[in-house]
């Protein structure tokens, strides 16, 4: 029964301090702060191994279980309210983010995608704000970041003074062919009332798919839109480059 419990805690304990740690450091850092924290478990566990020996000889047996038993728990204490003061912290962080993260998951690019993963997009968007008529995506500019309509509506057109193939209302996204395909803007993309973006980095939108697979429907969205704004990039390059 111990035994049971001791399992269910370490579980516990490992899931609550992984999500803590993706939730309180910054994306840019994670990396680093994800190997040095697996480097002090691995330098705690040959510590013990180490003078586990020399502490059964200086304490006996009951007495070096009481230590190893009783050691992590006070430090554990004495480390709580910073913990909790981090705690506190990612709360406040992640309410402030609940109105972007509900927006996001009624997109269908991110139907998907996890709880954690849709915290770091939302994280890393930033606002932009756009006059009515004001261009927003030129055909033919680099593909480099995803725009998440947020309010008002946006045109899109083949052309840039062509008629508009379709009107997007919020919520909706755009830009996310070029990124996909590996392919330079392939439609013009404007203003049709004062509207507000979240504009997510290439880079970042990758990082997020490579988690959450796009789905079918989201393909077959590509090739349609490709066939009516650029007929010209293969529809299978789409396929290949969003899988």
């Amino acid at each position: 029964l111990v035994q049971v419990l001791r399992g269910g805690s370490i579980l516990l304990v490992q899931v609550l301090a992984l999500t803590a740690l993706q939730r309180a450091v910054a994306p840019a850092r994670l990396a680093r702060v994800m190997g040095i924290f697996w480097a002090l478990i691995l330098g705690a566990v040959t510590f013990g191994a180490a003078v586990t020996s020399s502490l059964i000889g200086l304490l006996g047996l009951d007495g070096t279980l009481v230590l190893m038993g009783a050691g992590p728990i006070v430090l554990v204490g004495c480390a709580l309210p910073a913990l909790l003061a981090v705690d506190r912290e990612t709360m406040v962080a992640s309410a402030a983010l609940a109105p972007r993260i509900a927006l996001l998951q009624r997109l269908d690019m991110f139907a998907s995608a996890s709880r954690r993963l849709l915290e770091l997009v939302a994280r890393e968007a930033r606002d932009r704000h756009f006059a009515a008529g004001e261009p927003i995506i030129v055909k033919g500019d680099p593909a480099d970041a995803l725009y998440v309509l947020v309010n008002g509506t946006a045109e899109v057109r083949a052309t840039k003074d062509g008629e508009p193939l379709r009107t997007l209302s919020a919520p909706a996204y755009f830009g996310e062919i070029g990124i996909l395909v590996g392919v330079p803007r392939t439609a013009h993309v404007s203003a049709a009332s004062e509207c507000d973006c979240a504009v997510l980095e290439a880079a970042v939108l990758r990082e997020a798919l490579t988690d959450a697979r796009p789905s079918s429907a989201l393909d077959e969205e590509i090739r349609t839109r490709l066939a009516r704004t650029d007929p010209a990039v293969s529809s299978e390059d789409a396929v290949v480059a969003s899988a």
